[in-house]
């Protein structure tokens, strides 16, 4: 980015983690995603995302599958996001799966849908946790840890600061970036060439 944002950069392929403030300037970005409908009864889709900023990196993506088949349905899914920044040191990762099957009643007078479904959610973020477990006649919190680690962004002279080699940020490898005449990162191809 050029004027007021001088030197902040985004990187991104299907967008950011839920839990990261997306500054204004940066754009919009749909997830990368696919939808497959095997046939009439079975489908899968999920989607994925990439980012990385000055002041963190995140990922995730997650795959759901369905069956439906007359009165009977059923389902799987899976996610996982991770979101991490890089001082002071902080991240969020969240893991989750399910399964889950129902069948629709309808006989004489009664017209109902059974449902049952287990599933299982992982949180972490700084030193502190949590899992919850849902089951169709139960479900449980178990909470671990204490405190919060606060974020603070960092800018983009603190990033090369703190996280690019010395070398790089003194311009004494690879081309130089147009902008600033620093290098900050280089690219070798070792074995390939004609």
């Amino acid at each position: 980015y050029g004027g007021v944002h001088k030197g902040d950069f985004v990187l991104t392929l299907g967008g950011y983690h839920n839990g990261f403030e997306r500054p204004s300037h940066y754009p919009e970005v749909e997830r990368l995603g696919f939808s497959w409908m095997v046939n009439r009864n079975l489908s899968f889709s999920g989607g994925l995302y990439f980012a990385l900023t000055p002041s963190c990196i995140m990922a995730g993506g997650g795959i759901d599958a369905r069956y439906a088949n007359g009165n009977l349905s059923a389902w799987f899914y899976a996610r996982a996001d991770f979101l991490m920044y890089w001082k002071p040191f902080y991240y969020q990762i969240g893991i989750a799966a399910g399964i889950g099957a129902s069948y629709r009643v309808d006989c004489l007078f009664v017209h109902h849908t059974f449902t049952l479904e287990l599933s299982a959610a992982l949180s972490l973020w700084g030193f502190t946790g949590k899992m919850k477990v849902k089951w169709w006649i139960i479900s449980f919190t178990i909470k671990f840890g204490s405190g919060n680690s606060g974020i603070k962004y960092l800018t983009f002279e603190e990033f090369l600061e703190q996280c690019v080699p010395g070398d790089a940020k003194q311009g004494k490898t690879g081309s130089p970036d147009c902008a600033s005449g620093k290098n900050y990162a280089t690219v070798t191809v070792s074995d390939g060439l004609i």
